[in-house]
C-alpha cells in the first residue's frame, strides 16, 4: 500500500500532470466567472434572491475543484474537535467564523470543512480588497458577495454597514452563509508578531505568543450591522500535525498528504457585548488570549485533544470528485484531442511557442495561488537577542518528531522514526558576548541515527575548508528537506552546525566509510 502511494505521488509530482489539472481548473474557472458575470448583469437588478441561489451552486462548482485537490488528490484529512450540537448549529445558521491565519492553505481547509458539512456554496470571506482582483478565485469571491476592505476606516465602515445589511436582508430562505474572518488582518509571521507586541505593551495588553493583536472595529461593526441575525460566532483554530507535509498549495498538487486539526467552538452572539464598541473590543482581545492558550496546547501535544471537546469524524463527500470528473470530461478530454491534433499538424516554431506559453502559465499559476512571497534573506532579518534565541531553543526542545530551526531560513529535518525523540545539545563555545555570536555559532547533536537520501547532486555544494575534507556545506535558500530513505546507509550520528551568515550547515559522520557513501543530500527549494 505504501509503495503504491509512493508511485502515485511520483506521478502526481510530474509537471505535465499538474499543468493539466491547473489548465482544467483555469478554463472551468473562467467559464464559471463568465456565467457569474452574466447573472450579475441579467439577474441581480431584478431578483437578488434568485441571483444568490444561482451563485450558491456556481460557487460550489468552482470551490469543489479545490476541495478535490486537498481531499482526494493529496489524500489529506481534517480532524475536527467540536461539540456535535455546535456542528448542527453551524449547518443551519448564519455564522461568523474567526480563524487564525498562519498557513498558506488555511482558507482551503475551511472550504474542505464546509464541503463536508454541505455548506460550501455559502462560504464567503472578509478580506482585503486586492484579493478580489485575483482571477477566478478572487472574482468568484466577489460575485458570491464576500466583503472586501481597503484598510481605510471611513471607507471600510461604509462597506461593512452596506454589504452586511444588504446580504442579510435579502438572503433566500433555506440557504445559509458563513464568513471566514481573520481579525489579525494579515498572515502571522514572527516579525509582525513582534511589531504587534510593541503596540500591546504601549496599550497594556497581554502579550500573545502565536497570534497578532486582532483588529476589533471591523468585527464589532459586522455584528452591529447584522443586528442579531447572525446568531453564532465560531472560534476556529487550525493547526497541522508534525507528520504533515508542508501546508502549501504546491505541496497538495504534488500529492503529498497534509494532516490538519481544527478546533471549533460556538459562542452565542447574545454573550458578546457588540453594542458597546469598547467592551466588544475587550471581549475580542480576551478571545485571542484564549486562542493563544489553545494553540500553545497544540504545540505541546501535537493535538487539540484534551481541551474538553470530542473528536468528530467528518466523512468525505463524493460531490467534489464527481464535479472534478465532470470538468475533466467536459474540458480535459476535448483539450487532449485538440492538443494531439496540434502536435501532428503544427510547425516546430508553433510547438516551441506553445511550450513557452505553458511554462510561463504554470509559473504564473503557482505564483497566483501561493499566498506567500519568497523572502530574500538579509543580514538585517537575523535574530539579534539572546532572549529570542532562547525562545527558539525552547521551541525546538518541545518538538520530539520534527526539528524546526527559524533563522534566516526555515529548515525542516525529518527523523527516521516518528515516535523516537531527539536529544539536542547546544554549544556556545564561541560566544564572545556580542549580540550576533549566539546566532553565528550554534551546534546541534541529533540522536538517534537518521536516514538521508543520496541521489545525484541537485544543488551546488561547497567543500568546507578543513584538513580532511570530509564535511560538506550546502547552500540554503528556503526550506530544505532531508528525506528519509531506507535504501541508503544509516549515519551513526549527525551533527549539524548552522551558520546564518553563510546560509549553510555543516554535516559530519562518526563512521568514515559511511561518510564517504553519503556525499550528496537531496534538497527541495519550496
Amino acid at each position: 500500500m505504501a509503495s503504491n502511494r509512493r508511485i502515485l505521488t511520483a506521478i502526481q509530482s510530474l509537471i505535465p500532470i499538474q499543468i493539466f489539472i491547473g489548465y482544467c481548473f483555469c478554463v472551468s474557472g473562467f467559464l464559471v466567472n463568465f456565467i457569474q458575470l452574466l447573472s450579475k448583469i441579467i439577474i441581480w437588478p431584478f431578483h437578488k434572491q434568485l441571483y444568490r441561489r444561482v451563485n450558491y451552486y456556481l460557487g460550489t462548482l468552482l470551490w469543489s475543484q479545490l476541495t478535490f485537490i486537498y481531499t482526494w488528490w493529496a489524500d489529506s484529512d481534517v480532524t475536527v474537535f467540536v461539540d456535535p450540537k455546535d456542528l448542527e448549529y453551524l449547518k443551519h445558521e448564519y455564522a461568523l467564523n474567526l480563524v487564525n491565519h498562519r498557513y498558506e492553505i488555511d482558507w482551503l481547509v475551511g472550504l474542505v470543512t464546509a464541503q463536508k458539512l454541505g455548506i460550501l456554496g455559502g462560504s464567503k470571506i472578509v478580506g482585503k480588497s486586492s484579493l478580489s482582483l485575483i482571477p477566478i478565485v478572487g472574482w468568484s469571491w466577489y460575485f458570491t458577495e464576500s466583503i472586501f476592505l481597503r484598510r481605510v476606516w471611513e471607507s471600510d465602515k461604509r462597506i461593512l454597514e452596506h454589504d452586511i445589511q444588504q446580504l442579510i436582508s435579502g438572503y433566500p430562505d433555506n440557504y445559509n452563509f458563513n464568513f471566514l474572518m481573520a481579525c489579525e488582518g494579515t498572515r502571522f509571521t514572527e516579525k509582525k508578531r513582534s511589531e504587534s507586541m510593541k503596540y500591546a505593551k504601549e496599550k497594556n495588553l497581554p502579550e500573545l505568543k502565536y497570534h497578532i493583536l486582532p483588529r476589533t472595529r471591523g468585527f464589532t461593526l459586522i455584528l452591529q450591522g447584522a443586528k442579531g441575525k447572525i446568531p453564532g460566532v465560531y472560534n476556529f483554530m487550525l493547526a497541522f500535525t508534525k507528520d504533515s507535509a508542508s501546508p502549501k498549495f504546491r505541496t497538495l498538487l504534488k500529492g503529498r498528504r497534509c494532516n490538519a486539526q481544527l478546533y471549533v467552538k460556538r459562542i452565542p452572539v447574545s454573550e458578546i457585548p457588540y453594542e458597546d464598541e469598547k467592551k466588544c473590543g475587550q471581549w475580542l482581545q480576551e478571545l485571542f488570549q484564549e486562542k493563544d492558550r489553545i494553540y500553545d496546547h497544540f504545540v505541546q501535544n501535537d493535538t487539540f485533544d484534551g481541551l474538553g471537546l470530542p473528536k468528530v469524524t467528518l466523512n468525505r463527500t463524493y460531490y467534489d470528485i464527481l464535479i472534478e470528473c465532470f470538468w475533466l470530461v467536459i474540458i480535459g478530454v476535448p483539450s487532449l484531442k485538440w492538443f494531439l491534433q496540434f502536435l501532428l499538424v503544427s510547425t516546430w516554431f508553433a510547438k516551441m511557442m506553445f511550450v513557452l506559453v505553458i511554462i510561463l502559465g504554470y509559473k504564473s499559476m503557482m505564483g497566483k495561488y501561493s499566498l506567500t512571497k519568497r523572502r530574500h534573506s538579509h543580514q538585517s532579518k537575523l535574530l539579534h537577542t539572546q532572549q529570542e534565541t532562547t525562545f527558539l531553543f525552547n521551541k525546538i526542545e518541545q518538538t520530539n518528531t520534527t526539528i524546526r530551526l527559524k533563522h534566516r531560513t526555515n529548515t525542516l529535518f525529518r527523523p527516521l522514526a516518528a515516535s523516537t525523540p531527539y536529544n539536542i545539545e547546544q554549544s556556545n563555545s564561541f560566544n564572545d558576548g556580542s549580540p550576533h555570536s549566539m546566532m553565528r555559532h550554534q551546534r546541534f547533536v541529533l540522536t538517534p541515527p537518521v536516514y538521508c537520501s543520496t541521489p545525484k547532486q541537485t544543488r551546488r555544494q561547497i567543500p568546507n575548508n578543513n584538513s580532511q575534507g570530509r564535511s560538506t556545506s550546502l547552500t540554503l535558500k528556503q526550506k530544505i528537506f532531508l528525506e528519509q530513505n531506507p535504501s541508503v546507509p544509516i549515519i551513526s550520528q549527525r551533527r549539524l552546525q548552522f551558520t546564518p551568515n553563510s546560509q549553510s550547515f555543516v554535516r559530519y559522520s562518526n563512521d568514515d566509510s559511511k561518510r564517504k557513501n553519503i556525499k550528496n543530500i537531496k534538497i527541495w527549494l519550496l
